[in-house]
């Protein structure tokens, strides 16, 4: 296989494709801060006690397993051929439907809708799974980059249900 040069205009494409998980990332980040919307959130439901540590936790470890997601999309995006080609407008499109999820999750918040919440979260750890496996068809390293953001999504999903179960009829 040939090697493909990378170029300026690569390092701008990926770049740009990194601005919507960073931006979700350092939105999480934010309503961490005492005050913001996330811990507002934390501090006034039941938690498990096996994830009661401070909601800044969560939010870094959002932005951490986000921060590559970018530059593996433009990945599979370059190595995949575009979205003329099947498999990359496949895992693209699954990539897509997993941050779109992943922006619905404050109007869950805001509302206390601790069912809406868990169902959207097991969409977002679904769709991220999915997303990985359609990336490693096309390049495994790229799905390697995802893989500690699905393992992540995992955690949120059985958390997010916990919540349900713990504060169940508080707002549904």
């Amino acid at each position: 296989m040939a090697t493909i040069l990378w170029t300026t205009e690569d390092t701008r494409n990926a770049a740009l494709a990194s601005i919507v998980p960073a931006g979700i990332g350092l939105t999480s980040l934010l309503s961490s801060q005492p005050g913001g919307k996330y811990n507002k959130f934390l501090e006034s439901v039941r938690k498990p006690d096996w994830a009661s540590f401070h909601p800044i936790v969560y939010s870094v470890i959002d932005a951490l397993t986000l921060s590559h997601l970018g530059y593996a999309s433009y990945l599979i995006y370059r190595k995949g051929g575009g979205f003329d080609n099947h498999d990359t407008a496949v895992a693209l499109g699954l990539y897509g439907t997993n941050l779109l999820f992943v922006a619905a999750t404050p109007a869950f918040l805001d509302n206390k809708s601790f069912k809406g919440l868990a169902i959207n979260t097991s969409i977002v750890f679904g769709t991220a799974v999915l997303a990985a496996l359609a990336f490693k068809k096309i390049d495994e390293k790229s799905a390697w980059l995802l893989a500690p953001y699905a393992a992540w999504t995992g955690f949120y999903s059985l958390f997010t249900y916990k919540l349900y179960q713990l504060n169940k009829g508080f707002n549904e």
